[in-house]
C-alpha cells in the first residue's frame, strides 16, 4: 500500500509500482489519492486524510486477490503520516512499514525552524501530523529511507524516527546520497531497489511475523500494567 507525498508527482510513483510489480515476487501495489489530491474531490485536512487512509486499508482487506496477512505499508514524505497511523492501528495484519523522507511531525519541524517562538508553537500550529508518537509503539519491522539532500524537512528528522522505533522487532535505515525530498528512487539506483525488495521479502518470513506478534503482545501488556499502576496511584 503506497501512501503518497504532498506534491502530486506521478513519475516517482509509477517507478515504484513498476519495480515492485516486476520483481520476481510480483508484488501488487495499491495507490489512492487522498481527498484534495489528484482527481479526488474535497480538500486536505489531517482528520480527513487519516479517515481516507483507514478507508483505503479496509478496502484492500476486502479485495479477494490480496492476502490480508501480507500487507506492507509504504509512506512517502507526507504519506508517512497516514501510513504510520494505519500500521499502528493494524499491527496484527500489517507485516511491515516503510517510511521515505518522513518527518516526526509539524511541531518538531517548527521547533527547529522557529525556536525563538517555541513556547507558543503548539497553540498556533494548524496541523499536527505527528508520526513519532506512533513509531515508538510499533512492534512490526520498519525501513527508513532518507535522502541526504532533502531540504524539505529538518535533516535529522528521519534519524529521530529511527531512534524512536526502538520497540520494532527489526529496523533499518538506508541513506541515499544526492537524493532530495522526492528522488531517492532516482538516485538510489539498483541498491535502492534491492534494499526495498530484500526488506519486503525478509518481512514475509514467518519467524519475523511471529517475533512481531510477540513484541506487540509485550507492548500491550506493558500498557495494561502502566494503566493499572496509574489507576492504583489515583486511588491512593
Amino acid at each position: 500500500m503506497y501512501y503518497h507525498e504532498n506534491d502530486y508527482f506521478p513519475p516517482a510513483r509509477l517507478y515504484m509500482i513498476e519495480k515492485l510489480y516486476n520483481s520476481h515476487k510480483k508484488h501488487n501495489v495499491v495507490m489512492v489519492d487522498y481527498r484534495g489530491f489528484g482527481d479526488s474531490e474535497g480538500y486536505m485536512t489531517e482528520p480527513g486524510m487519516l479517515r481516507d487512509a483507514e478507508a483505503i486499508f479496509s478496502y484492500v482487506l476486502s479485495m479477494p486477490e490480496i492476502n490480508p496477512y501480507k500487507i506492507i505499508v509504504f509512506g512517502a514524505a507526507l504519506g508517512g503520516v497516514p501510513a504510520t497511523h494505519v500500521a499502528y492501528n493494524h499491527q496484527e495484519k500489517v507485516r511491515a512499514l516503510i517510511l521515505q523522507n518522513a518527518s516526526p511531525g509539524v511541531i518538531y519541524e517548527w521547533n527547529k525552524l522557529f525556536y525563538f517562538i517555541k513556547p507558543i508553537i503548539p497553540y498556533i500550529a494548524s496541523l499536527d501530523l505527528d508520526i513519532e508518537k506512533y513509531i515508538s509503539n510499533l512492534a512490526i519491522p520498519v525501513l527508513f529511507i532518507k535522502g541526504l539532500k532533502d531540504d524539505m524537512i529538518c535533516k535529522n528528522g528521519t534519524n529521530v524516527l529511527f531512534e524512536a522505533s526502538r520497540n520494532s522487532v527489526y529496523r533499518k535505515l538506508h541513506e541515499v546520497e544526492d537524493a532530495d525530498h522526492y528522488s531517492p528512487w532516482y538516485h538510489g539506483g539498483e541498491l535502492y531497489e534491492h534494499i526495498m525488495t530484500d526488506f519486503i521479502e525478509y518481512c514475509m518470513m514467518t519467524p519475523v511475523q511471529q517475533s512481531s506478534e510477540a513484541r506487540l503482545k509485550k507492548l500491550h501488556e506493558e500498557k495494561d500494567n502502566q494503566k493499572l499502576t496509574t489507576e492504583v496511584n489515583e486511588d491512593l
